[in-house]
């Protein structure tokens, strides 16, 4: 039933983005169908509206251009004040003067501000909005969501989309989306029109003059006039087409003179130069001499030999003196008898890709010494480690070396009272002497064996093989027991059968030395009367474990995920790199060692291949 209800749930909310989706693609497709020729830019700003309303719901929705002064006007839609008043919910919420207000200046309000920067605006909730409590009142309050989209087109900003809803919250990340890309494509629409418009507008007037000529003048001056005429509009209607397009375009002859170009492939060298009299290779490249050699294949030499278009790469200087890396285009020019003549050449600014290329390559040429110089850092630093742990251990085992002592040295002590106690009443005699002889070696055997046990617990094994957990808990637990013991905590063994696992018992045993002595490092801190560490072993078919809880504060939030990096560390004195030590012993066992809380404390589990009984 559950997995039922989630997959109606998602069927839902699948559908609700496909119909979202497809009511997008529906206001896009109808802006696209919108006839330019037909309409003025009143006409056609109401239409696009009326494609965005009825395929989305949108109840209020305005735009706002800029004119020649800079200045957002209403051209459609509800103006700024219909908008206030239908968000307060009254017509009297603002005066009258106010009201009359039409116009906004850049950066003025949150129109002027989308129109200023060009960046989307979205309130979600007006009334909690501080921009807006001029507009409201306590009886009136401005209610409802606020969206407004900078209308662009050319990376310029044309106007702005002012849409509202009375419901707070309404709009979600998808009608933002949508909202810039029907703003996108209503700037491109916007600007065509106007191109189109002014287009006609030229052609209607050039006519008209042409007509006016050819009515005038009937001879042959009169004809040519007229065909000059003609010549001079071609040449600007295609110079006008060219500076609409933004990549560099030229148009050179055979004997390298610039015949034509764009406004974008003007430089330095050919800003204020006719068309003509500029030579290529003196703009593009500030040189005397035409392009030579296999690194800067000259295209025009290249074209007339091979009569087809080539692809070349070269270092251009830019209007603003710079020098970039131009990835070139040259094609064939031909006459009206299909003799080539000269080129059309388009070029594209690759300077970025060429550095980037340029830097990989320096990158792989010094990558492997790079490697070497890090690798030997970082294995310096694993041996700085590595020390560092041995330090902290060999500190641990002299601890564990006076707990283990205190004992038979406080008997030792003893023993020797007594014998001074023995001679001062006359009691001493060769027996009693003896005796006490032999409590003393015993004692100082019992010293030896421990340090013996200390020496071999902290031998690294060289080879792997299977050994016991249980065993190597009760070897763990006969180095550290009494120190436990002093600090008054209980170390409690789940009883069970033994897990043979494998690797090496003596890493192993010093890793789980390690996990017990912060977990008394937690109950200590605590300051508690004493505490208790619970061990459990268990195992499946791939691994056996050993969980060690205890019963202290816990590992805090914060330190979770950094507890196992190397110098962290939570106590005053501590040297950050046992449980980092641990981590890397483990791991190079083919092991883990993982953390967590639990409801009582921390818990620590490690684990190890192998997990069958021995």
């Amino acid at each position: 039933m559950l997995n039922s209800s989630l997959f109606a749930e998602s069927s839902l909310e699948l559908n609700r983005h496909i119909v979202n989706l497809l009511d997008s693609l529906s206001a896009l497709y109808t802006l696209t169908g919108i006839p330019l020729g037909d309409l003025d830019e009143t006409q056609l700003l109401k239409q696009s509206l009326e494609a965005l309303m009825s395929n989305q719901d949108m109840e209020r929705c305005s735009i706002f251009l800029l004119d020649e002064h800079n200045q957002l006007t209403n051209a459609v839609g509800l103006d700024w004040h219909d908008t206030l008043r239908n968000m307060v919910g009254s017509a009297d919420t603002l005066p009258a003067e106010e009201r009359e207000k039409k116009k906004f200046n850049l950066g003025e309000g949150i129109l002027g501000r989308v129109a200023a920067t060009g960046v989307i605006e979205h309130c979600r909730s007006c009334a909690d909005d501080p921009q807006f409590k001029q507009f409201s009142s306590t009886e009136n309050p401005v209610q409802g969501a606020l969206i407004c989209v900078p209308i662009v087109g050319e990376e310029q900003v044309l106007g702005v989309l002012n849409v509202s809803y009375p419901v707070p919250g309404f709009f979600t990340l998808w009608h933002e989306r949508l909202l810039l890309l029907f703003c996108k494509m209503l700037g491109r629409l916007l600007l065509s029109h106007r191109l189109m418009h002014q287009l006609s507008s030229m052609v209607e007037q050039k006519t008209q003059e042409l007509s006016g000529a050819n009515a005038m003048l009937m001879d042959e001056v009169a004809q040519r006039q007229e065909t000059q005429h003609e010549l001079a509009y071609q040449h600007r209607f295609l110079q006008s087409i060219m500076d609409g397009i933004l990549e560099p375009i030229r148009v050179i002859g055979k004997d390298y003179r610039i015949l034509l170009q764009n406004r974008s492939a003007e430089t330095e060298g050919a800003k204020h130069g006719k068309h003509g009299e500029t030579l290529c290779y003196q703009s593009s490249h500030h040189r005397d001499r035409p392009c030579a050699g296999e690194k800067m294949q000259c295209p025009l030499a290249a074209v007339l030999q091979q009569n087809r278009p080539i692809t070349v790469v070269h270092e251009h200087f830019n209007a603003q003196g710079l020098l970039r890396y131009v990835e070139l285009l040259a094609s064939p020019l031909q006459d009206k008898n299909g003799a080539v003549v000269g080129i059309i050449e388009s070029e594209r600014d690759i300077t970025e890709r060429v550095q980037a290329e340029q830097a990989t390559q320096q990158l792989n040429e010094t990558l492997e010494s790079r490697v070497k110089t890090e690798v030997a850092k970082n294995l310096e630093n694993e041996r700085l480690l590595i020390q560092q742990a041995r330090l902290a251990a060999m500190g641990e085992m002299v601890g564990n070396i006076a707990h283990q002592w205190r004992q038979p040295i406080n008997a030792l002590g003893l023993l020797l009272g007594n014998l001074k106690d023995a001679y001062d009443y006359g009691d001493l005699n060769k027996e009693y002497l003896n005796q006490s002889v032999n409590n003393g070696q015993q004692m100082i055997q019992k010293m030896s064996t421990t340090i013996d046990d200390f020496r071999n617990f902290f031998k690294p094994t060289k080879e792997k093989y299977n050994f016991g957990l249980r065993a190597a808990i009760g070897d763990t637990l006969n180095i550290v027991g009494p120190s436990f013991e002093n600090h008054n905590i209980a170390l409690i063994v789940e009883e069970g059968e033994e897990v043979a696992v494998n690797g090496y018992p003596n890493e192993f045993s010093q890793v789980l030395l390690n996990v017990l002595n912060n977990a008394k490092d937690a109950i200590t801190d605590a300051k508690r009367a004493g505490g208790s560490i619970k061990i459990r072993v268990g195992h499946d078919d791939e691994k056996g474990w050993v969980s060690v809880q205890d019963d202290g504060e816990g590992i805090p939030a914060a330190s979770a995920t950094k507890i196992f990096d190397p110098y962290f560390t939570t106590k005053e004195e501590g040297t950050g790199i046992g449980l980092y030590m641990s981590k890397m012993i483990m791991k190079h066992m083919g092991g883990n060692i993982v953390a967590g809380n639990t409801s009582e404390g921390a818990e620590f589990v490690l684990s190890l291949p192998g997990g069958c009984s021995p």
